[in-house]
């Protein structure tokens, strides 16, 4: 497994008890109001991953009953399954046997698998969209002939794209996608003319059913719109288990259908879920005491979390390695604060809270890429709410920046989430842009595992980050920079939690000392340097002045 294997990142929520926290991975619990939830990931169609894809799906779906992020099953080409046959996929690993939401969208890309079964997946919401649009892809499948979702209601946001795909026959003439995509199939379903080449719609049959995502019986489609008649408003309905051919309907609070009769029967809730009911609002954390006069803690008050009231903000697991992800605004759990609050990311507290005197620090919000129009407005500012990530395809593309642009950056002190650097050619000697940085919070990694990531910059001599004092949570990974020196004189343990790790490799390594490339004499070799000179030591031998160290200290001035 390469540098960049997935780590797997749990939440568990007990919706109406506490939060239980596991480090091993998520298990089944035989309590129905616990779940465990799982963060997904967000690279495309990219080849991000190890080299052992299978395991990284694994790590990160297996027992997850819902996914706050996206699902993506990428790459499982023959040249890469070498272990195993296509029974195993679905028979011995059950990767997505348990998954019931996923909250951003589903992907199926480049794979070698005859079939891909989600048995209790409910509900596809399309809060994030691959491509800005697509809630379900299904792209360059050669081999995928049957994709089963029995148990699939809703795809609440964005599109149905199936391109490149020949063999999914059951797609094109045996599901009932108006009832998925809410009667909008014929906006929000997108084939090209390359799917469906292989299948003869006469050949496709149903056991037992209208609808079906396969053959058998078990894999009926479940329907709850098309049965319904004109006087449900909700446009949602049930068969009671005491009724041969009548139906109910469901309650307007629901999305995706019911089981039962009222909002506690829903299959999802339209907004959000308080112990298994669909409300409108959740318990305020505060209520006014008539007698008393004031307003004091509601002990059923409930913080609104995604579409769930939840006792407390989740905080997510990395193996070992606690990081407390979302921040608690009022009676919201929050990725950033409102303007005219602020997170001392220094402090042991997840609390956005209202700015000093209403002056607060400047943050700016960064959640891509760098670009030169992104760089442009980041002028002054102190505190990063987001990362910085510099890559040299932007920095070459049409909406680029030169290395002198980086400068802006020199301002800021703090970064909420990490950074990463991988600009090959076009790379800088050192990282002077960040010579201010302080901390770096860690509340969101790259590949869910490093909080400063810089790897194959051809030019790179020297980090220079001779203020970084503190990597809340998160790894380091330092490689393949073929020119880089000093990295290994630092002490990477006082920087990083106790649970991280500082991978520092495949850099100019051995070949450093013989150039030259030395830590200064003023420096305190038992601490190392960021860079030549007396002004890159972590700590001096002898004296500092300003911001360098001395042999001597002056005898005038």
């Amino acid at each position: 497994m390469n540098i960049y294997s997935l780590t797997f990142v749990l939440i568990r929520i007990t919706v109406a008890t506490n939060y239980y926290w596991r480090s091993q991975g998520c298990r089944m619990n035989s309590t129905m109001n616990e779940e465990c939830l799982c963060s997904g990931t967000s690279n495309g169609r990219s080849l991000a991953g190890s080299d052992n894809r299978i395991e990284d799906l694994k790590m990160m779906y297996e027992n997850c009953t819902r996914v706050y992020g996206n699902v993506e099953i990428t790459h499982l080409t023959k040249a890469t399954l070498t272990n195993w046959n296509d029974i195993d996929f679905n028979r011995k690993f059950k990767i997505f046997e348990h998954i019931q939401e996923i909250k951003g969208y589903l992907l199926i890309y480049n794979v070698d698998i005859r079939s891909i079964d989600f048995p209790n997946l409910k509900i596809i919401w399309g809060d994030d969209l691959l491509d800005d649009s697509g809630a379900l892809t299904l792209s360059s499948n050669m081999e995928l002939k049957e994709l089963r979702m029995p148990k699939l209601r809703a795809i609440h946001k964005g599109n149905v794209r199936i391109e490149n795909s020949t063999f999914l026959c059951y797609l094109q003439s045996k599901v009932n996608w108006n009832e998925l995509l809410e009667d909008e199939a014929e906006n929000r379903l997108i084939t090209s003319d390359s799917a469906f080449r292989q299948c003869d719609p006469k050949l496709i049959k149903c056991s037992g059913c209208k609808h079906c995502w396969s053959g058998k019986f078990k894999y009926c489609q479940e329907e709850y719109r098309s049965i319904c008649d004109d006087r449900c408003s909700s446009r949602q309905c049930y068969k009671p288990t005491n009724s041969s051919s009548t139906y109910e309907c469901c309650h307007e609070a629901c999305t995706g259908g019911c089981n039962g009769r009222g909002a506690h029967q829903c299959v999802a809730c339209k907004e959000l879920s308080l112990d298994g009911a669909c409300v409108h609002q959740c318990p305020p954390m505060m209520v006014h005491d008539t007698k008393k006069g004031m307003l004091v803690p509601n002990p059923q008050g409930r913080y609104m979390y995604d579409r769930y009231c939840v006792i407390e903000c989740p905080i997510i697991v990395r193996m070992k390695l606690l990081v407390e992800e979302l921040l608690v605004e009022r009676d919201a759990c929050v990725r950033h604060c409102s303007e005219g609050s602020h997170h001392d990311m220094t402090r042991e507290s997840r609390r956005c809270e209202p700015c000093k005197d209403g002056i607060c620090p400047k943050v700016c919000r960064v959640t891509k890429v760098l670009t030169g129009s992104i760089l442009r407005n980041l002028t002054g500012c102190e505190e990063i709410d987001g990362f910085i990530d510099i890559q040299d395809s932007k920095m070459r593309s049409r909406d680029g920046y030169t290395l002198s642009d980086l400068n802006v950056l020199k301002s800021v002190r703090m970064i909420s989430e990490y950074v990463q650097m991988a600009t090959q050619t076009v790379s800088p000697r050192n990282l002077s842009f960040l010579e201010n940085l302080e901390f770096i919070e860690g509340r969101s990694l790259v590949t869910s595992k490093f909080a400063l990531a810089i790897n194959k910059n051809d030019n790179l001599e020297q980090l220079g980050l001779r203020n970084l004092k503190k990597i809340k949570a998160g790894s380091v990974i330092i490689t393949e920079n073929h020119g880089l020196c000093y990295a290994n004189t630092i002490k990477w343990k006082k920087i990083i939690s106790t649970n991280a790790q500082a991978l520092i490799t495949r850099n100019m390594d051995g070949r450093c000392e013989e150039r030259g490339r030395v830590c200064d004499e003023t420096c305190d070799p038992a601490q190392g340097c960021w860079g030549r000179g007396p002004t890159m030591c972590t700590k001096c031998r002898y004296w500092q002045l300003n911001k360098s160290c001395v042999k001597k200290c002056p005898t005038e001035g």
